[in-house]
């Protein structure tokens, strides 16, 4: 695992996006304490003004201050992002393994799914879904995770494909006696060593 992450940890583009993303998530984590003002307060008499001192952000046609209006609202979108990430990585990695590893009418059957997925627009997919299903950010999450469904079932059918096929895979449906589901979860392990 170290000798993984020495050569990004040399990279500058990596530690800097790593950084921002950091900084973002404990501004977001501490919202209530490093927001200047109160995101929601109106000040008309405030309205428009260019960014200063009081207000580095400037304030929106309302009067609010848009860099505590940005710190409360990373909370929601980092909220967004993660949710829809993890149920993406979730389902798309479920849809690899069983596609891959069972082969066959289900394998065909996932596969075409996910290439009439991939054959469209990322965000013409994400934005054609989030307004079939209705505003929301429960929808909105869900939107995003299915448009990166495809891609987390690719990245988990190849090795599985290339691992179904070794010995040990037989020898543990063979003589073992394992279920396929109990091979797929013993897979996993190797899956993440041989990447």
């Amino acid at each position: 695992m170290g000798d993984a992450l020495r050569p990004l940890l040399r990279n500058r583009l990596v530690l800097f996006g790593t950084s921002l993303i950091l900084l973002i998530a404990l501004l977001a984590a501490c919202a209530d304490l490093v927001a200047p003002y109160d995101p929601t307060e109106m000040k008309v008499v405030d309205a428009l003004k260019r960014p200063s001192a009081p207000h580095p952000f400037g304030t929106d046609r309302f009067g609010r201050d848009v860099l505590s209006r940005t710190i409360y609202g990373s909370r929601i979108a980092l909220g967004v992002a993660l949710s829809s990430i993890a149920l993406a990585f979730v389902a798309g990695t479920a849809l690899g393994l069983m596609g891959g590893y069972v082969g066959g009418w289900p394998d065909l059957l996932i596969g075409r799914v996910m290439d009439v997925l991939f054959s469209f627009p990322t965000l013409i997919l994400a934005i054609a879904i989030a307004a079939m299903l209705g505003p929301g950010l429960n929808n909105a999450a869900l939107a995003i995770a299915v448009v990166y469904v495809p891609l987390f079932s690719r990245v988990a059918r190849g090795p599985v494909i290339a691992e179904r096929e070794k010995d040990h895979v037989a020898a543990a449906q063979g003589p073992a006696g394992f279920s396929k589901l109990q091979v797929i979860k013993r897979l996993r392990p190797s899956l993440v060593v041989h990447r």
